[in-house]
């Protein structure tokens, strides 16, 4: 059982890096060392399940906290019952 939530959990991080990244142009609320907020975009190198390259990724610090609760709440969530065979 806990088997399968590890591997759904690495599903969908997998299927999370997999998505659109945001275009490579300057952006006008790109994150800077004081004042945050939610809007703001911040950039980091992620390496997706599987790969050893890694890739810049950009999303808000919203997108980011969504991704991180979908993914804890994922994780939280009762497994499925077992299917009759």
């Amino acid at each position: 059982m806990r088997g399968m939530r590890s591997m759904l959990f690495a599903v969908v991080l997998g299927l999370a890096a997999c998505g659109p990244s945001a275009s490579h142009g300057p952006s006008p609320n790109r994150a800077t060392a004081g004042g945050a907020t939610g809007s703001d975009v911040v950039c980091r190198e992620e390496t997706p399940t599987g790969s050893s390259f890694s890739r810049e990724v950009c999303r808000t610090r919203d997108q980011m906290n969504d991704d991180r609760k979908g993914a804890e709440d994922l994780m939280r969530a009762p497994p499925p019952p077992p299917r009759p065979r």
